[in-house]
């Protein structure tokens, strides 16, 4: 039997993350793009719902055990909600451990969100410049 090592792990992990954070009636993560980069939206799947982020993990999609080229979290304030956020900007009240790097035009990444009661995931391929 092959070893995991630290790298499965992590996917492990994410995975229980997800399975445990979804004990609502959770969320489905959009990703937007433009020329100046990606935005991410959770949306309810529920009327009268609020999903505010606290984390985002954004991961090159391949290979599954890559570590993240950015993460964020906060957002735990009573008085404030995100729902939307732009990809190396943070919104008020966030912390991140290093400036995100740029995503690469035609390469595919794997988004993780979660908040109180829900976690989202999603992947997408970094549309290329328009001419």
């Amino acid at each position: 039997m092959a070893s995991r090592g630290a790298g499965g792990d992590r996917g492990l992990a994410i995975a229980s993350a997800l399975l445990l954070c979804g004990c609502r009636d959770g969320a489905d993560l959009q990703v937007a793009q433009d020329q100046q980069g990606a935005t991410f939206a959770v949306q309810p799947r529920s009327e009268g719902v609020q999903n505010c982020i606290e984390s985002v993990s954004v991961y090159p999609a391949a290979p599954d055990d890559a570590p993240p080229l950015w993460e964020i979290s906060g957002g735990r304030s009573s008085d404030m909600c995100v729902t939307r956020l732009r990809y190396g900007e943070l919104p008020t009240g966030f912390g991140a451990t290093k400036a995100a790097p740029a995503l690469q035009p035609g390469r595919s990444y794997r988004v993780l969100v979660t908040g109180a009661g829900f976690s989202a995931a999603t992947r997408f391929e970094r549309a290329p410049p328009r001419q």
